[in-house]
């Protein structure tokens, strides 16, 4: 693992931080980022019983002492049927016929959303991504360096998991990336999942391999933005496998456009 190098978390009003993700979204999607002032946010625990740290807006988060090494995040907007595909813009992945691009976009509530992927980014030590997602997010991020949240998005460490990139061209194309690669890359995120570490690996968006992840038990909690709408079918985060995976809510906050910002770790039998 490499140093940790966490992300700081978007300052001023609530909806300075959620007009930075709303923007940060539309990035992921392909689009340019805005640049709203940034401050760096510590917390610390105050569940009664130490387990547990609470950030704005009273929304629970796990503390990394809680785990032995790193955990891997799952994040991601998802439907109420479970589509996660293309949620920040129109064309931004028509795989299937997929015709609902930007879904998303008119659910997100700067004022409680915002806040609270700060949070998440806050605990941040590593991104994994698979290659279709990482490729957009590498065309987006490098050339806007020189404001402070560009440049930790470039200086954190991240990982792209691809058969097909080299491991030149990988690092190349934005700073300080690790590729993995080949047969035994689950194997590999799972060496990563049980190094050294107090923090998480976030998986933003990556469909393909967040299945994955959930199928061979790789996944410590799904940050889910449960927006209310039916897409009809689509891309998602979960297997149809037909194996029942019980989970534990650990944490729920309702926006005013009908979202529901879920965390979820899997349940203790």
């Amino acid at each position: 693992m490499q140093p940790r190098r966490s992300l700081v978390v978007p300052s001023g009003s609530a909806a300075d931080v959620g007009h930075h993700w709303r923007f940060c979204l539309q990035a992921t999607a392909g689009q340019r980022c805005g640049q709203p002032p940034l401050r760096r946010e510590t917390r610390h625990g105050d569940g009664a019983d130490g387990s547990l740290e609470r950030g704005v807006h009273g929304y629970l988060l796990g503390r990394a002492d809680s785990y032995v090494g790193m955990r891997i995040i799952l994040s991601d907007f998802i439907s109420l049927d479970g589509v996660v595909q293309a949620p920040g813009r129109q064309g931004e992945d028509t795989d299937g016929g997929f015709g609902h691009g930007g879904w998303s976009m008119p659910f997100f509530d700067e004022d409680t959303m915002g806040p609270v992927l700060g949070e998440v980014m806050a605990q941040t030590e590593a991104l994994l991504f698979g290659r279709r997602t990482w490729e957009v997010m590498a065309s987006a991020w490098p050339e806007r360096g020189g404001d402070p949240f560009a440049d930790q998005m470039n200086a954190i460490a991240k990982y792209v998991v691809s058969r097909t990139l080299t491991a030149v061209e990988a690092s190349s194309r934005w700073n300080n990336t690790t590729l993995i690669g080949g047969e035994d890359a689950l194997a590999t995120i799972g060496q990563l999942r049980d190094g050294d570490g107090e923090g998480a690996v976030q998986v933003m968006g990556s469909a393909s391999l967040a299945v994955q992840l959930v199928e061979n038990d790789l996944v410590d909690e799904y940050r889910l933005m449960l927006e209310p709408i039916l897409l009809g079918g689509g891309k998602t985060i979960f297997p149809r496998d037909g194996r029942a995976r019980p989970l534990e809510l650990v944490a729920v906050t309702q926006a005013k456009t009908g979202v529901l910002i879920c965390a979820y770790r899997p349940a203790t039998v």
